[in-house]
């Protein structure tokens, strides 16, 4: 309104000045001039007046010293409109009545219509005018003059009625228009901030996976008709978890935030830099001259990351894998490059970390190699194919067979293409550790009675545990149920355990797990033991009852005396420690007898046979039962193997003097 009123005083101004001179025009000869040209200035200087009311008050604020000059002024020139008919104008002159009248309406129409913000002021200044031209017309007493005053209140009332109504219609379409340029900068505003939600990361500012897929996916088309290499960075920052635990998620995000910056500052403009989730990146560098090129933005990446930072009165030092993966040659869409990046980024974790490698065609071969292994898994649990086969544990001095270590198979009528070994890790990879163990555990629960009934003299069945397992704690409560249900006794069961378990993140669920099957009154046992880090330490701390020596030391045990006198140690230290000791991979007369007469307690492996289903295990125990009950004092070194061990793992067996000679140069030292 400030500008429509500044508006109407700059057009108002000279219309009325230049009404003021047409009344001087007309009444110059009738009426006095000194007057007359008084009234004209004022007139004048009224209308200036208004306009630097306008101008220089009103534009500067909405007082209300403003509105009462600028409503006074208005006022002051209706009344000096009333001035010519009251005193100028000679009595009857009906000619110089009707040029007064319209100049007077005029004046009012134009007041009215100019100032469609100032309704009030325009009223002021018609209103004194029409009564002093109404009240001049009807005193003169004649009828003519009468009705001319009449139908001028009559159109002038028309005229302020329009003008109001005109006034409305302007202020609503008015507020129309705000109201629309208002809701129009609501929702832009709103669009833009439900934009940046949908593709930006909150946190750090990035771009998030959902922009970077669109985007890449879109210039990746475009590049490969143009023949352009791009690349894509997979990044990972290295023990951001361990930052998280220790110093808090405020300082964890506020780490994540300066390396989406240093990201940012490390690539071109053009490169998309993208937080994929937790504190995974991901970097598409765009149109590079040489796949090199790519190389060099990962080492400064690092270079970059490697930089210590300052964050909440702490400094941090945060270190980054990189995987590498090219388009066209890795992927033409991102998720393409995505996954074989992924590749990459896990190959360089695995060697040590703060580093970076490009995928390689070995990579993906290995990442097709897996896809088609958690296949099979998967169709051998939709079909229930799993199960439990059971290799015997023997006694070195009976020869009895007195536990047996239960493995995983697939079902014969099953296909299948992977080993056992492979589909395990596959089962951690992917998570299907625990719908795996269900199955197993239900195999168990229905062979392990059966086990026990054709093998009188059986005591223990042997379970392996994977660190997941562990740490998942899943079998331990299933384990827990089996005892609930009286299937099997504490004594009965035995739960083998890597040292890998207690070393990797997550080890305080796996050492709470072992404890809980211990608290049980379950033996624990260490497999593969002298392969790991710190075995001597965990023979100390650890709630174990036996170990098994890795079958790296048995292979080699009658042509290697190193191999044999690690043994000899191992044995010696665990009989100390009262610890049962067992050996695996035995696989012919030789090194049964050396174990033997080294002091193992027990050994299993090929020389006897494979792992077996319980009616396989009846029969062979029913072939081989005379052999074990004369004891394995009586085996003759020189006869061949059993047919169970010739399945193209089990050696051939090492000569007698070979074996007695590494015995006695033991012997030798030890006595020396």
């Amino acid at each position: 309104m400030g500008k429509l009123t500044r508006f109407s005083a700059l057009i108002t101004a000279p219309i009325v000045i230049a009404c003021a001179l047409t009344v001087y025009v007309i009444l110059r000869d009738v009426a006095p001039q000194g007057p007359l040209l008084a009234w004209v200035l004022l007139q004048s200087l009224l209308s200036v007046a208004r306009f630097i009311v306008a101008r220089f008050v009103t534009g500067t604020g909405k007082s209300k010293l403003a509105s009462w000059l600028r409503c006074g002024t208005f006022f002051l020139q209706g009344i000096l409109w009333a001035v010519p008919f009251l005193f100028f104008v000679p009595e009857g002159n009906i000619a110089v009545y009707a040029i007064l009248s319209v100049v007077v309406i005029g004046v009012a129409c134009g007041a009215m219509l100019t100032l469609l913000g100032e309704p009030t002021g325009a009223l002021l200044v018609a209103i004194p005018a029409l009564a002093g031209m109404q009240t001049a017309l009807l005193s003169a007493g004649n009828s003519k003059l009468s009705i001319m005053a009449i139908l001028s209140l009559l159109f002038f009332s028309m005229v302020a009625i329009a003008a109001m109504r005109l006034r409305q219609y302007f202020i609503e379409n008015k507020r129309y228009q705000l109201s629309l340029q208002e809701k129009n900068a609501e929702i832009t505003d709103k669009n833009a901030r439900l934009y940046r939600l949908a593709h930006f990361d909150v946190l750090t500012g990035a771009a998030n996976r959902s922009l970077l897929v669109q985007h890449g996916n879109a210039y990746l088309e475009a590049a490969g008709k143009a023949k352009k290499i791009s690349a894509f960075l997979h990044i990972d920052l290295d023990h951001f978890k361990h930052l998280n635990d220790t110093k808090g998620h405020a300082a964890g995000d506020e780490l994540l935030r300066v390396v989406s910056a240093r990201l940012r500052a490390a690539v071109r403009l053009e490169d998309v830099v993208a937080r994929l989730g937790g504190d995974e990146f991901g970097i598409l560098a765009k149109g590079l001259d040489d796949p090199a090129d790519a190389e060099i933005i990962a080492e400064k990446i690092i270079a970059s990351l490697e930089r210590p930072q300052k964050i909440m009165g702490s400094i941090l030092h945060c270190r980054a894998s990189i995987g590498i993966a090219y388009a066209p040659r890795h992927g033409n869409t991102i998720s393409e490059l995505m996954n074989n990046s992924d590749l990459a980024l896990q190959q360089a974790k695995r060697l040590g970390r703060g580093k970076y490698r490009v995928c390689s065609d070995d990579l993906q071969a290995e990442a097709i190699r897996k896809l088609s292994v958690e296949q099979e898994l998967r169709a051998a649990l939709r079909d229930e194919a799993i199960c439990y086969h059971f290799q015997p544990i023997i006694d070195t001095k009976s020869g009895k067979v007195t536990g047996a270590e239960a493995l995983m198979r697939i079902e014969s009528s099953h296909p299948i293409h992977s080993n056992t070994e492979e589909l395990l890790t596959v089962a951690e990879t992917v998570g299907l550790m625990d719908e795996l163990g269900v199955q197993l555990f239900a195999s168990l629960e229905e062979q392990g009675q059966k086990l026990f009934a054709c093998i009188p003299s059986m005591k223990k069945i042997s379970l392996n545990l994977s660190p997941a397992q562990l740490r998942a704690q899943t079998p331990i409560d299933q384990v827990e149920s089996l005892l609930a249900r009286k299937i099997f006794t504490p004594e009965q069961l035995q739960i083998e355990i890597t040292e890998q378990s207690v070393l990797e993140r997550g080890s305080d669920k796996a050492l709470n797990a072992i404890q809980r099957a211990f608290d049980l009154g379950i033996s624990i046992v260490m497999d593969d033991f002298g392969t790991g880090y710190s075995s001597l330490t965990h023979l100390k701390m650890l709630p174990i009852n036996g170990v098994k020596i890795d079958k790296s030391f048995v292979r080699e045990l009658n042509s290697d005396m190193r191999d044999a006198a690690i043994v000899r140690s191992l044995v010696g230290m665990c009989k100390g420690l009262g610890l049962t000791v067992t050996a695996e991979g035995v696989e012919n007369h030789a090194q049964l007898e050396t174990l033997r007469r080294l002091g193992c307690d027990l050994v299993q492996g090929f020389l006897f046979f494979q792992a077996k289903r319980v009616d396989e295990l009846e029969q062979a125990i029913e072939e081989i039962g005379d052999r074990f009950a004369q004891g394995l004092a009586g085996i003759d070194l020189a006869a061949p193997m059993p047919d169970s061990a010739s399945d193209g793992h089990a050696k051939s067996a090492r000569k007698d003097e070979t074996a007695q000679e590494i015995l006695a140069r033991l012997d030798q030292v030890r006595a020396g």
